[in-house]
């Protein structure tokens, strides 16, 4: 006989399928980016003073955040970074009206 779910799991089956629903989209996959750029999951957390519990648990989050990720879809966040990286481009090439150029007129 098939055990009950707890109400965690059927939470976390929820989350999941959230979590699915966000990773679909670019603005779902930019808002999760800029979490997980808050949290400092790659950061050192050691500061030294009692500043390092407030990062360990910023970072916490972001763990948090990859491994629900990972339950989704466990290439989600390698694709993530491969997303990030071409919208960067993307963002860092000039558009074609920011550029101005020379007519070789005179003004007057």
């Amino acid at each position: 006989m098939a055990r009950k779910k707890t109400k965690e799991e059927k939470e976390h089956l929820v989350l999941v399928a959230n979590m699915r629903e966000l990773l679909k989209t670019r603005a779902g996959k930019e808002v999760l980016w800029h979490f997980l750029s808050l949290t400092g999951v790659y950061s050192t957390c050691f500061t030294g003073n009692s500043t390092t519990f407030f990062n360990e648990g910023q970072r916490s989050i972001g763990l948090q955040i990859m491994e629900l990720m990972d339950d989704a879809d466990i290439s989600a966040y390698p694709r993530l970074l491969l997303e990030k990286r071409e919208v960067e481009d993307e963002r860092s090439e000039p558009d074609d009206a920011d550029t101005i150029t020379d007519t070789g007129g005179t003004d007057g």
